[in-house]
């Protein structure tokens, strides 16, 4: 039985292929990836002001923390807590890939700004209820440039030739047509001039003015009088800036919160470190418990033997035991169920949903291997038993 129990527990919960197949198979990662988003957007309903998240950046990030990262992350840190306990590594650090998440999430946010108005980009960066307070953007003697404008420049080639005729034709009804190129550039400088705030760190200034160069473009393009193509392609070259100089801003804030590595041994004192080289010292180990138990075995059927002078009793007794413990093995596939929800019941209410299902799944996976191998065990008692059955008769027909 000890060795049965031994043979389980290497491969299971010493084995880190095992662990990953749990998490696969029982599909954790995506279980993980349900429950962190549906807190986030919890959060998010109870948020206010800056904390808030619009539902499209929430969208974004589920895309970028995606189950697949997730299980990454996941089989990427169980190699480095089994590289610890196996003696391959001095120290348990666990890590978070960043440098992939800012790449990822920079791609997603590009592809979002390339297929949204200018409307659509300041909900995904302001939230829906700042839209109105970031809609005028600039007004000189009632000619109004606001996001709307932008928006009709984007909707087609035919709008975008309306608003660009329609802007020059009233700055020309009262500058005169030889000033508009003039007043659109000083109108260009205010809006710089507009948004430009102080004591931003050097990320913030970086995405105020890949923000601000969003905003100058139609501008720019209407200064220009430019081809509508032209115009797509400079709103798009400014998308990906913005795109870049946000995902650098936002991911860095997100880091500061969570590093990307955290040192499991680093805050231990020397005792709890004393507990842990211990364990893992007998966990190293654990191929020499099931060696001295199969050599165990091997010796007690030898005595059994010796003893008893009698093979027919040798193959009895092993069968015997054999059968005992394959039986006491299956019935653990049958009582382990029962005693898993006394303990979930015992947890309480205010235990994770998902703790639980970890626990579920781990736990009767193992009891999945164990009952396999004490099915192997009971056809060795078959056998065994079988063996002493005809060596019994034959003896007996001898006689």
């Amino acid at each position: 039985m000890f060795t049965s129990s031994a043979i389980t527990a290497e491969r299971t919960v010493l084995s880190d292929d095992f662990v990953k197949d749990v998490v696969d198979n029982e599909e954790l990662h995506i279980s993980i990836h349900d429950e962190l988003f549906s807190v986030l957007e919890e959060r998010m309903d109870e948020a206010e002001g800056e904390e808030e998240l619009s539902q499209e950046m929430i969208d974004i990030l589920k895309e970028v923390v995606s189950p697949d990262f997730i299980r990454d992350t996941i089989h990427n840190n169980i190699d480095l807590v089994y590289a610890y306990f196996d003696g391959d590594s001095d120290e348990l650090i666990l890590e978070i890939d960043f440098g992939q998440l800012e790449g990822d999430f920079e791609v997603e946010l590009e592809e979002h700004l390339i297929d949204s108005n200018m409307t659509e980009i300041t909900e995904l960066l302001h939230g829906p209820d700042k839209v109105d307070e970031f809609e005028e953007i600039h007004e000189y003697n009632g000619v109004v440039y606001s996001l709307s404008t932008i928006d009709r420049m984007l909707e087609s080639e035919e709008s975008y030739n309306e608003v660009v005729d329609e802007y020059r034709s009233d700055l020309a009804a009262i500058v005169g047509e030889e000033n508009v190129d003039d007043v659109i550039q000083d109108n260009i400088d205010e809006v710089r001039e507009e948004i430009e705030e102080e004591d931003l760190s050097e990320e913030e200034e970086a995405f105020s003015n890949a923000y601000v160069e969003l905003l100058v473009t139609p501008l720019e393009a209407i200064a220009n009088e430019d081809s509508y193509l032209d115009y797509m392609e400079g709103m798009e070259e400014s998308k990906s800036e913005l795109a870049s100089e946000f995902s650098g801003l936002f991911m860095g804030q997100f880091t500061e919160e969570m590093p990307s590595e955290i040192d499991i041994t680093e805050d231990m004192d020397e005792d709890e470190i004393e507990v842990i080289e211990e364990a893992r010292d007998w966990l190293q180990l654990s191929w020499i418990s099931i060696l001295l138990g199969l050599v165990s075995i091997l010796v007690l059927t030898g005595l059994i033997w010796v003893v008893s002078g009698s093979l027919v009793t040798t193959a009895y007794s092993t069968g015997a035991a054999a059968l005992i413990s394959g039986l006491l093995g299956i019935s653990s596939y049958f009582t382990t169920p029962m005693v898993l929800d006394t303990f979930i019941s015992d947890l309480g209410e205010d235990v994770p949903e998902l703790l639980i299902e970890a626990l579920e799944a781990f736990t009767l996976n193992i009891v999945d291997v164990h009952t396999v191998h004490s099915i192997l065990l009971l056809l060795l008692a078959v056998v065994l038993l079988g063996i002493g059955v005809y060596m019994a008769r034959k003896k007996n027909g001898e006689k």
